[in-house]
């Protein structure tokens, strides 16, 4: 099918409506998943490896679980990524963990919560600017790690607590 003066407008229409839409909501809302202003707005580790960074991208999420077993996850998460060719620069045991790679730095937080709970926040420093497939791309890869982090320490979490009840029981 030859390509119309007609069909390359409406193709050219649908991208800018596409793109116009990802720029509107979708860019920064993934930009700050679950995210609060308080957590975008902290200074954490690894902010100083990238000091004027053209994108900047905070995720978090609140884990039914305490540090120790978060921390932990995060381990068994981040050992288990075959593709992970940065350098750890930072590591303050069982709170950050901070990689950093030709100009991008990713910090891994965790804060502790009333309750046995942990806020686990993660940041995106690049001092270049990242295509819009890069960013769609970084977002899914991170979002199914905090998930996968989440259910591993609440996992753990739980087997704890049922053999601390065990052992009390015994």
């Amino acid at each position: 099918m030859p390509w119309t003066g007609r069909t390359l407008r409406r193709t050219a229409l649908t991208g800018v409506a596409g793109y116009g839409i990802y720029a509107a909501g979708v860019r920064s809302w993934k930009a700050r998943w679950n995210a609060s202003e308080e957590d975008a707005a902290r200074s954490l580790p690894g902010d100083e490896l990238v000091t004027a960074p053209a994108v900047v991208e905070n995720r978090a999420v609140t884990i039914s679980a305490p540090p120790s077993c978060v921390w932990a996850a995060v381990q068994e998460v981040i050992r288990a990524d075959p593709d992970r060719r940065v350098t750890s620069v930072e590591v303050e045991e069982g709170r950050a963990l901070v990689l950093h790679r030709r100009g991008v730095s990713w910090a891994i937080i965790l804060q502790r919560l009333p309750g046995s709970r942990t806020r686990l926040l993660q940041r995106l420093r690049s001092a270049r600017p990242l295509s819009p497939a890069a960013r769609v791309g970084i977002f899914l890869a991170q979002r199914r790690q905090m998930r996968e982090i989440e259910c591993r320490a609440e996992l753990l979490h739980s087997v704890e607590a049922c053999e601390a009840v065990e052992s009390h029981v015994a």
